[in-house]
């Protein structure tokens, strides 16, 4: 049986298709030398990784709640555990403080059969390591959420009909952290989100021009729609 990836938060777990990244480096620093044969060091400059997680919508509904609140602007830091569990071999690696400073949403694709998994990208300012709660492990034995597939998704924008919208392009959503290293702690300072950058959505053309003789050539102040195009 191969290990299994879980997300705990606020006691809640769901599954995880993939993690990186996540863990504590810091840099080995030389003392001068002394008396002795051995040149003693230490560690200096302790920096947490950020974490980055792949993830259908199996997960607890707090975390996109946690993604929306983001994307409003508030970004707030939450407490999550990343859970790997396998026969005989288990660990929890705990994240206090964190933030989600970017969020990728795969290609959507209304004929395609894949599978969809949004990228999260999770900035700590703590990590611990842990032994896994037994409960945690045993709630998500229970739980049995349907597979998100990229061909699942439905675009809404106001004044426009996009009932035919097929495709649209990956777009990110991103707030870059700037850290205070000075002190006992660092501080951070969010800048507002950097996105979604504009996605290209695929149209037929004949239902454009029904709809909207101009093309949807100034949604939102950007061409979405290029006349006399397919997208």
């Amino acid at each position: 049986m191969s290990k299994r990836l879980l997300l705990s938060i606020d006691g809640q777990v769901g599954p995880l298709n993939s993690v990186q990244g996540g863990y504590v480096t810091g840099e080995v620093v030389r003392e001068r030398p002394g008396p002795g044969p051995f040149v003693k060091k230490h560690l200096a400059t302790i920096r947490y990784e950020d974490v980055v997680i792949t993830a259908g919508f199996a997960l607890p509904g707090a975390f996109y709640d946690w993604i929306s609140a983001t994307w409003d602007g508030h970004w707030p830091s939450r407490a999550v555990s990343i859970i790997e569990t396998a026969p005989g071999d288990s660990e929890e690696r705990q994240y206090l403080d964190a933030r989600i400073v970017e969020t990728i949403v795969p290609a959507l694709d209304g004929s395609a059969g894949d599978a969809g998994y949004l990228t999260v990208r999770i900035a700590p300012e703590r990590v611990l390591v842990a032994d896994p709660s037994g409960g945690a492990v045993r709630d998500h034995s229970k739980q049995s959420g349907k597979r998100w597939h990229v061909s699942d998704f439905r675009l809404e924008i106001d004044g426009l009909d996009c009932t035919n919208v097929r495709r649209i392009d990956s777009f990110a959503v991103r707030s870059a952290p700037t850290a205070d290293d000075t002190g006992d702690h660092r501080e951070h300072e969010f800048a507002p989100p950097l996105g979604p950058a504009q996605p290209r959505v695929l149209v037929p053309r004949d239902a454009v021009f029904a709809a909207h003789p101009w093309g949807c050539q100034h949604a939102h102040g950007r061409s979405v729609v290029r006349p006399g195009g397919r997208d």
